[in-house]
């Protein structure tokens, strides 16, 4: 799915689905989607391409390191642009063999989960304004109308409904 989702984003597609589908898409996976955002990002970087000018090329710094001999890592320059010109995993474990076996041995699915545990965990939503929620009670409040002219809702559901709608929960908030 990934290689499928790189080619259409290469090809300017400004839409692609693929985050969280499983069987053609036929089934969503939450576990799969946090994956797939993963992927998402990766893709994200690639097509973000690489700027090249004076700043980044970073010739002075060249000048500096290799007649010492150095290495880039110790530079400011290095430490300034090493986030941005990288794409850094979040459920993707580079430690290596010996950490990631010492720690557990946990998997990106491990670490996928966990991540889904905490987003759904402390997701707040963002309450309807008062005209928000007047506009969506419209809404439902035709579509009842409709679906009860048409006998699409049954006598017992309607009383239902209006004994839901006068109830001091209402709507579930």
């Amino acid at each position: 799915m990934a290689m499928a989702a790189l080619t259409c984003a290469m090809s300017g597609a400004n839409v692609v689905y693929f985050q969280g589908g499983v069987n053609s898409q036929l089934t969503l996976s939450p576990v799969k989607a946090v994956l797939d955002d993963e992927v998402a990002g990766m893709i994200g970087r690639f097509l973000r391409g690489v700027t090249v000018t004076d700043k980044t090329l970073a010739v002075d710094v060249i000048d500096q390191v290799i007649p010492n001999p150095g290495h880039f890592l110790a530079t400011r320059h290095t430490f300034d642009w090493f986030r941005q010109e990288q794409f850094i995993p979040t459920l993707t474990d580079r430690s290596p063999y010996g950490n990631w076996a010492s720690s557990g041995k946990k998997k990106a699915l491990d670490h996928a989960r966990k991540k889904m545990d905490d987003i759904i965990s402390s997701y707040k939503p963002k309450p309807l304004t008062a005209s928000q929620e007047a506009a969506v009670e419209d809404i439902l409040t035709d579509a009842r109308q409709y679906y009860r002219k048409k006998g699409l809702i049954s006598d017992d559901e309607w009383k239902i409904y209006q004994e839901d709608i006068h109830s001091p929960n209402y709507p579930y908030c």
